[in-house]
């Protein structure tokens, strides 16, 4: 339905958003090894990392329920990608 291929292009365009920030977020972490950074301190940019990457998942499963709509359907639409 319309509404529904909205609401999945709204839900990519959060997700173009957000999966880079998770990445960058925990790179940013490895290279800090326990540092501070723009003034900032370590945890601080470890509990930001964890939002952000919390966010992200939540994101992916709205994504993955826009597109392959409940987990019961999903056995289907598996098995028909299998198929082809």
């Amino acid at each position: 339905s319309i509404m529904s291929k909205k609401s999945l292009y709204q839900c990519n365009i959060l997700l173009a958003i957000v999966a880079p920030l998770a990445v960058s977020s925990g790179i940013l972490l490895e290279f800090l090894h326990g540092g501070a950074f723009s003034g900032i301190s370590f945890n601080t940019w470890v509990y930001a990392h964890v939002l952000v990457s919390l966010i992200c998942m939540v994101v992916i499963g709205i994504h993955l329920r826009l597109h392959w709509g409940k987990l019961s359907e999903w056995n289907k639409k598996l098995h028909t990608l299998r198929c082809k």
